[in-house]
């Protein structure tokens, strides 16, 4: 007697981000992401990019209010679990304002993976820094690692405003970090700063 095969669970989609902003709130982005701004509603946004009209950004905006010091903030689960991963982004900061970008494994305590912070004129990595940044234009960003395998080292890209890029290798990941539970971007600074972003991906090789 053949008795059929037990049902297999499917794994769970590919939750791979990526928006360029111009469909507004009908894209993808707060369809994938879970965005917290402590009850309000205004402090992540698209809206129309104030040097290129026409174009449409992610504005996040700190408020006086908030308790959290990382609010507002938003991340996804991308569901990956092998690999080669790849997050690109724009970014524009208003003076005063920082962000920390990361990828987390699940769970508490977590491991943290790919890390970057941006502001006060710098890009830093677990506290050392990479490189300065001029002025207050847009930067694009790349942030690119393996999956599946434990404390893996991850490379960074930055390309400036003036067009020049620059690229490190052999960036730390906590040892046990392996795949991306969480990735997600935290607001910092005082008072009402903000950042912007643009054409956001979240990519597997």
């Amino acid at each position: 007697m053949k008795f059929p095969k037990p049902y297999e669970v499917p794994p769970p989609p590919l939750n791979l981000v990526a928006d360029q902003f111009e469909r507004g709130e009908a894209g993808k982005f707060f369809r994938m992401v879970e965005v917290h701004q402590e009850g309000r509603n205004d402090l992540v946004r698209i809206v129309e990019d104030t040097e290129v009209p026409g174009n449409h950004v992610l504005k996040v905006s700190r408020h006086p209010e908030l308790k959290q010091g990382f609010n507002p903030h938003f991340y996804w689960n991308p569901q990956v679990s092998e690999g080669t991963a790849k997050l690109l982004f724009k970014v524009r900061l208003q003076a005063g304002a920082n962000i920390n970008c990361e990828w987390r494994s699940k769970g508490h305590p977590y491991q943290t993976g790919p890390a970057l912070r941006i502001g006060n004129g710098k890009v830093t990595s677990r506290g050392k820094e990479l490189l300065k940044l001029p002025g207050e234009g847009w930067v694009q960003v790349e942030m690119k690692a393996a999956i599946g395998q434990p404390g893996p080292s991850w490379t960074a890209a930055v390309t400036l405003t003036d067009g020049s890029r620059q690229e490190f290798d052999g960036l730390q990941c906590d040892p046990d970090w392996s795949v991306p539970g969480w990735v997600g971007f935290s607001a910092g600074g005082v008072g009402s700063v903000s950042y912007e972003l643009d054409d956001l991906s979240f990519e597997i090789e």
